[in-house]
């Protein structure tokens, strides 16, 4: 069986992009927002937190966080957007620089 799904979705962007630089313009910035959306909720994931966790970390709400997931905002949040990423790459790596002690050592008495 054929898989046209790549077929229809280039008939959608000609159809209702086409060659208007406006809408170019625009289906790139989707685009862009959504890829910073993937890359935070997967640092989210990788990190162990919850929107609500990470929202509280960076002081903001868990709506926000989820609206920048889903690339579904329309204002400036450059900084709220770096601001969660730094977050988040400093509790990754943090978390991966700590040694990975045995249990029976871990609340040993020296």
């Amino acid at each position: 069986m054929k898989d046209t799904r790549c077929g229809t979705v280039q008939f959608l962007y000609e159809h209702y992009i086409g060659n208007d630089l406006e809408m170019i313009e625009y289906h790139k910035e989707i685009r862009d927002k959504l890829e910073i959306g993937i890359k935070i909720n997967n640092l989210r994931i990788k990190a162990g937190l919850t929107e609500w966790q990470l929202a509280e970390m960076v002081d903001t709400t868990a709506d926000v966080i989820e609206d920048i997931i889903f690339a579904d905002y329309d204002c400036d949040y450059s900084e709220l957007v770096n601001r969660i990423i730094n977050t988040l790459e400093h509790i990754i790596d943090a978390s991966v620089s700590i040694p990975n002690w045995p249990e029976s050592r871990r609340f040993a008495r020296t």
